[in-house]
């Protein structure tokens, strides 16, 4: 028999740790091959976490409210599946004979196909550890752009890369909020991963990302008729004002591929997306997320609808996926069932455009009117542009054959 040790495998991407949040073994007991041995929560999602060896447990090294990394030890075990001189000599191996001059230093417990993808996955950034990548983002910057004094970036090339070029990182305004007396009791309360996430994800794009906004009033009377015409005479599903917004906005983005792209700074080039990804923001009593239907392009309007119900599901249940989160092209953002009258979004890097719609009110003649805003990245987008795809989404949306064609 020998002891293996089962460490926190990825949990996604550019996610390099989360807290854990509940131990779902003990010492001593039996697991199984994929069995789910804790839950983490990230920034993003709180994710299951699958043993990926079976046997008997000798040891748990961590406990609940522990912060975890990608790569650290969760446990010790006794098996035969696996042997761990075989395992640390193979992931050697593998780093030693990968191109480079970024030192691995193999951990128990890491499988020859995690290290693998780690390997592979170095070329597309630039070399340096979770740790000093985390840095860079909080501290809003790319980088890319970081020249480090030897082989990768470290800590010290970053503060180096501060002191050299003027620029204001995200958080440099934020300062310790001085309590007056005049408030009376003051409630202390952490911010969850998400809400803290959200912030630092929403100031990044504010301070990055041009802002401009178009306003549209769309008539959607022909539309709901026709929607509650259609689930009348179905069942199984029914189909929500969102799922014909994610349909017109997949068409409008097959006409004007410019609003599903994203910027590449570094190389001054507009990255086109294959896909049409739309992500559709949830309100949930743990925070906000925006999960993503995947390849609108080719999904009829039910495929929308229940895809669209899933992730929501998920959402406020906090069981979305890491896969359910990523690759987003376009967002949007529907408060009209909570009942504003207007939106003006803030855009979701490396995105460049998001639409808010608004809950729908009667005019003088009685038809429906429902307040749309496209905001987009004036970088990349001009007045003009938003103002044609915004007119396309109107004509849809004002002649519901067009979308059932």
């Amino acid at each position: 028999m020998n002891k293996i040790t089962i460490s926190l495998p990825s949990l996604g991407e550019n996610v390099e740790s989360g807290v854990i949040v509940s131990l779902l073994v003990s010492p001593g007991e039996l697991i199984s091959l994929n069995q789910t041995i804790l839950e983490v929560e990230t920034d993003k999602v709180t994710a299951e976490v699958p043993s990926d060896q079976e046997g008997k447990i000798i040891d748990i090294l961590v406990k609940e409210g522990d912060e975890i990394s990608e790569g650290d030890a969760i446990l010790t075990l006794m098996s035969e599946a696996i042997l761990e001189e075989e395992n640390t000599v193979a992931i050697t191996a593998t780093a030693q004979s990968t191109e480079g001059e970024f030192p691995i230093e193999p951990k128990k417990g890491l499988g020859i196909e995690s290290v693998k993808n780690f390997v592979s996955n170095r070329g597309s950034v630039a070399r340096a550890t979770p740790r000093v990548k985390k840095l860079s983002r909080e501290l809003g910057i790319e980088i890319n752009q970081v020249k480090p004094k030897g082989s990768a970036i470290l800590e010290e090339d970053i503060k180096s890369y501060i002191r050299q070029t003027p620029q204001r990182s995200i958080n440099e305004d934020v300062k310790t909020v001085e309590i007056s007396q005049s408030w009376g009791e003051v409630r202390r309360e952490s911010m969850s991963g998400v809400m803290k996430a959200t912030a630092s994800n929403m100031a990044h794009a504010w301070k990055t990302i041009p802002h401009a906004w178009l306003t549209e009033d769309i008539n959607i009377t022909s539309l709901e008729a026709e929607r509650k015409s259609l689930n009348a005479e179905q069942e199984d599903i029914k189909l929500s004002a969102t799922v014909f917004i994610v349909k017109c906005i997949s068409r409008a983005l097959q006409k004007f591929p410019l609003f599903n792209a994203s910027i590449d700074s570094n190389s001054h080039e507009i990255l086109y997306k294959e896909k049409i990804n739309i992500g559709v923001a949830v309100d949930t009593e743990h925070g906000l997320f925006v999960p993503v239907i995947k390849d609108t392009a080719h999904m009829g309007l039910n495929a929308i609808a229940g895809e669209l119900i899933r992730l929501s599901e998920r959402a406020k249940t906090k069981k979305l996926a890491m896969d359910d989160l990523e690759g987003g092209g376009f967002t949007i953002s529907n408060l009209g069932t909570i009942g504003s009258t207007s939106i003006y979004p803030i855009i979701n890097p490396p995105q460049v455009a998001i639409l808010g719609v608004a809950r729908y009110k009667l005019d003088h003649a009685g038809q429906k009117i429902v307040t749309m805003t496209i905001g987009f990245d004036h970088r990349l987008i001009n007045g003009a542009d938003a103002a044609r795809f915004l007119q396309f989404v109107k004509q849809l949306m004002e002649s519901p054959v067009r979308i059932l064609a």
